[in-house]
């Protein structure tokens, strides 16, 4: 909107362009932890088939034999991983350098690209960080990626890459000052005009649902923890379903 805006409101409206795109966002939190976690899997699965492999994609919340020793509560898995295995997080800090030069360079009039942008950014950083916060002072956590990355490059390779991630996420605090996303923000939007995104999301989460019974391995555990973020996800698909009744019955 105006150029005017200071610091504090340019950096608040790109998380709350209004308090319903915020509300949007939290309710937006089970599938986007489906769709990073299906991503950055995903990112794996492809690293193995490019080296001959035959990888088992799991790309939902479970407990499972970790492949690198341990076992341990997980967001997904890629069973018989071969290649880079820091590929997801390189790739990740990529599109994440990508979607800053767009946040930075554009200000794209249409509501739910930039809502679906500033929600997958929050999904890779949070990826990130979850990912490689353990190298920053210390050992990465045992068994996990950055473990394997850690003994295969060396602890300074990884605490180095890790401080780059931190920084690139932090530097939005520098970065908010000369975007110009804040130039031709949308209107506010009501809360029943997020029928487009909540079409979205229920796709998101009725694959997650799905995926989570028809993908099966002798490694995973559907136990607690399974059974957790999957009912946080079958929630998420009926309050969007309800949600896309009650506006469209609305509007």
């Amino acid at each position: 909107m105006a150029e005017g805006e200071d610091y504090g409101t340019r950096l608040a409206r790109f998380w709350a362009p209004n308090r319903f795109a915020l509300l949007w966002l939290v309710l937006s939190l089970a599938p986007l932890f489906f769709f990073q976690t299906f991503v950055h899997e995903g990112l794996h699965w492809l690293t193995t088939v490019a080296e001959g492999g035959d990888p088992t994609l799991i790309p939902f919340a479970h407990f499972n034999e970790n492949p690198f020793g341990g076992g341990q509560n997980r967001n997904g898995a890629t069973e018989d991983p071969l290649g880079f295995i820091a590929m997801p997080q390189v790739v990740c800090l990529v599109l994440l350098v990508v979607l800053i030069v767009v946040f930075v360079a554009t200000s794209p009039p249409w509501w739910w690209l930039r809502t679906f942008l500033t929600w997958w950014y929050a999904g890779i950083a949070l990826d990130l960080l979850a990912n490689t916060y353990g190298a920053l002072v210390g050992q990465p956590p045992g068994g996990t990626d950055w473990a394997v990355f850690a003994a295969q490059s060396g602890l300074g390779t990884a605490r180095a890459l890790s401080w780059t991630i931190l920084l690139v996420i932090l530097s939005q605090l520098a970065w908010i000052r000369f975007s110009r996303w804040h130039v031709n923000r949308p209107q506010a939007r009501g809360f029943r005009e997020f029928r487009g995104f909540a079409v979205f999301l229920a796709i998101v989460s009725a694959i997650a649902v799905v995926v989570s019974h028809t993908i099966d391995h002798p490694d995973i555990v559907r136990n607690g923890f399974f059974w957790l973020c999957w009912i946080w996800q079958l929630l998420s698909l009926v309050g969007f379903l309800v949600y896309l009744a009650w506006a469209t019955k609305r509007a």
